[in-house]
């Protein structure tokens, strides 16, 4: 019986486990992110595919032969209107599978109550609040009714026990996802003294996705915030999709006192007190990255091409920031807020006056990535996995937008990847997990007509991705070439081309004089060559060193060969297994000291199977099919 009660104390506790409630705000500390860059996905809805399956098209399974394009975080809604019907915890085993095929440090959408839990208040008429009821309660209550949190604060129990369940598996929690939502489509871009404009007046509850008076808003942040750096410090608390500057400014203005927005005792900071991530949607197909007024001509002028629209991701950021100093979010005031794009693509298909083509989604997708880098960007989430429609069958730009063609009800590894899905394949193989080198980019002494990115692993291998500009309007036309510094000290370079990650296709190319469109490829330093450019099981092979200045002795791990070390300086092997397979090379010099090291992916084939056999009889040679077919040819 000691046991028992033993037992149902212990449940108990650790029900009610002990957090120090956070005693600062984001204006006092903002842990910078210095995690990778994660592209990652906004999935779609697609009745006909379960989560785990649409994941595995995003990241690939190799166990199942699904290669994926390439996604390394999700951006999925866990809102309190599914986890109060199907439990906090139905989706803890999808978030382990996410965890498993390489998707971390996931973006999560909070919010959006279940019917039962939204308040009840009609602040415009006819149209009732979205936001939930019962926030302005408090938000702790020391455990008085089981947890933390105050239970019958709704928003505040349903985020505790959405960051207590999901906190190992996600990143960055999305306070709603398009806040400021203009139903209007004309007051959010209003400049200050226009009337109706949001910089001095507070969005109308008619007019914008809330249908709330703002400070409810930074009310759901200050919850948010608390409850969210309470259980798990290392979490991120985001505002994205604000859509214009003025809203942001609305957000940043005003506290959470439910009268007038104005500081006082219980209400003392502005929202900007509880983000530590601006996140923002980034469609420059029509966000104005791609056209500007020409006064004199009195009509708009176009630069509707990649380059623009990857230019387009730092103007944009840089547009936020304006308004974020103007509060003081500017590193020196107050701690500057990390970045995140939640939302973003180009359309394959041209609608309206939009930017649409194949060739200028395809380069924008690899720009993009390497904008995010350089800017400090720490994920950015592509919509969509697939297009909604056929090519053909498109009606909006919204259709085109996908990693894949539209699915076809097979199986995942039956998905038709688009290019701009290699494309960002080929990019995340090639450059994830690596750092950009500015100082290298330098040395690069790019040519006027020449863009590009140097980046760096752990180990000082050098990657590098480079393409000509465009600059004509609707056209990714563009020509340069390119040579590599002769102080780099190779004559020749691994050339990767756009599609790398469907053809596994690798090619030694010449340092010089490189021909380069606007199209994105990709370099790497070597310190190894193979005798073969194409692997099959039980082919042998040898691994030929780059002779270096000081080498002295070497070590080889190849995996899924046999043999699979060695210390010889150019060592035969051969694989023994199909599939993706690392080659690393170390070399030391005299004294032990490694001097560099590299490692290579490579794609091994199976045997192939063969459907004839060859019989010479004399001057006869015979093709004997397996299945019984013969053919004779005179030799």
């Amino acid at each position: 019986m000691l046991k028992k009660y033993a037992f149902i104390i212990l449940c108990v506790f650790s029900s009610l486990q002990t957090f120090a409630q956070v005693n600062y705000t984001a204006n006092d500390q903002v842990t910078p992110y210095e995690g990778t860059f994660r592209p990652g996905i906004n999935f779609g809805d697609y009745p006909n595919y379960s989560d785990e399956e649409l994941a595995e098209m995003a990241a690939g399974n190799l166990a199942k032969n699904i290669k994926g394009v390439g996604v390394k975080a999700a951006r999925p809604g866990l809102f309190e209107s599914f986890t109060s019907i199907y439990g906090i915890d139905s989706r803890v085993n999808t978030y382990q599978y996410y965890e498993e095929l390489g998707m971390k440090e996931n973006t999560v959408i909070v919010g959006f109550p279940l019917d039962a839990s939204t308040d009840p208040t009609y602040y415009c008429s006819n149209v009732q609040s979205t936001l939930f009821k019962d926030m302005y309660l408090d938000i702790w209550d020391d455990g008085a009714n089981g947890t933390p949190v105050n239970d019958d604060n709704i928003y505040a129990k349903y985020v505790y026990e959405l960051v207590t369940t999901y906190k190992d598996y996600v990143r960055f929690w999305e306070i709603w996802n398009e806040p400021g939502f203009d139903y209007t489509g004309a007051l959010g871009p209003l400049p200050p003294g226009a009337a109706g404009n949001w910089w001095d007046n507070n969005p109308d509850p008619c007019d914008y996705k809330l249908r709330a008076p703002i400070m409810h808003y930074v009310r759901m942040l200050r919850i948010s915030y608390e409850v969210i750096k309470t259980v798990d410090p290392e979490a991120y608390v985001v505002v994205s999709g604000t859509g214009y500057p003025s809203f942001l400014d609305a957000i940043l203005r005003n506290t959470d006192n439910p009268d007038d927005g104005s500081p006082t005792a219980d209400f003392p900071l502005g929202g900007g007190a509880y983000f530590d991530v601006m996140g923002y949607h980034f469609y420059p197909h029509f966000d104005g990255s791609l056209r500007s007024w020409d006064d004199v001509t009195q009509s708009w002028q176009y630069n509707r091409h990649s380059d623009a629209a990857a230019d387009g991701l730092k103007a944009a950021k840089d547009t936020m920031q304006v308004v974020l100093s103007s509060y003081g979010y500017d590193g020196i005031n107050h701690p500057a807020k990390n970045w995140i794009i939640t939302e973003s693509n180009l359309p394959r298909k041209a609608f309206k006056d939009f930017i649409g083509s194949n060739e200028a989604q395809k380069n924008f997708i690899t720009k993009s990535y390497v904008a995010c880098v350089k800017n400090d960007i720490a994920q950015m989430h592509y919509y969509k996995i697939s297009e909604d429609t056929d090519y053909d069958g498109a009606y909006y730009e919204f259709n085109t937008m996908g990693l894949y063609e539209k699915l076809n009800n097979q199986k995942p590894e039956f998905q038709i990847a688009t290019d701009e899905g290699i494309a960002l394949g080929t990019a995340t193989a090639l450059l994830f997990g690596k750092t950009f080198d500015e100082n290298r980019l330098a040395q690069l002494n790019l040519p006027q007509g020449v863009k590009g990115a140097a980046f760096k692993d752990e180990d000082g291998n050098y990657t590098y991705v480079l393409w000509a500009e465009t600059t004509i309007d609707q056209s990714e036309a563009a020509s340069a070439n390119f040579s590599f510094p002769s102080s780099f000290g190779f004559s020749d370079i691994l050339l990767f081309d756009w599609d790398y990650s469907k053809t596994n296709t690798v090619i030694t190319s010449s340092s010089s004089n490189i021909p380069l469109s606007a199209t994105p490829i990709f370099f790497a330093e070597r310190i190894f060559n193979t005798s073969i450019n194409t692997y099959c099981v039980g082919n042998n092979f040898q691994l030929l060193p780059i002779p270096l200045a000081g080498s002295d002795h070497y070590e080889w791990t190849i995996e899924g060969a046999s043999p699979s070390v060695s210390t010889m300086e150019k060592p035969i092997t051969q694989f023994t297994t199909p599939g993706e397979h690392t080659i690393t090379c170390t070399i030391f010099n005299s004294s032990g000291s490694q001097i560099a090291k590299q490692t290579r992916t490579v794609f091994v084939e199976a045997t192939p199977t063969p459907y004839f056999e060859l019989v010479q009889s004399g001057p006869i040679l015979k093709f004997d099919s397996i299945y019984g077919i013969g053919l004779a040819q005179s030799w």
